[in-house]
């Protein structure tokens, strides 16, 4: 079974809203959830927005949970 790592890019941006997350992808979105928390430093965040855009895409999102959440 090919992962979403060693499929062609364009087969990759395909299926990328169905391909199931890894380790580092819920990192991410827990990593936007907890800055827009206030539970993350700068540093660490600043560095995870420099990763690209697929990182940024992905902070973004759980920041979009945690503000959709009640507090």
């Amino acid at each position: 079974m090919k992962t979403k790592d060693n499929l062609h890019p364009l087969m990759r941006e395909i299926i990328a809203p169905w391909a199931p997350l890894t380790y580092a992808d819920h990192y991410y979105i827990d990593l936007g959830y907890r800055h827009e928390r206030g539970k993350v430093s700068d540093h660490e965040y600043k560095m995870a927005m420099a990763e690209g855009p697929e990182a940024r895409r992905l902070v973004h999102r759980g920041a979009l949970e945690a503000m959709q959440k009640a507090y």
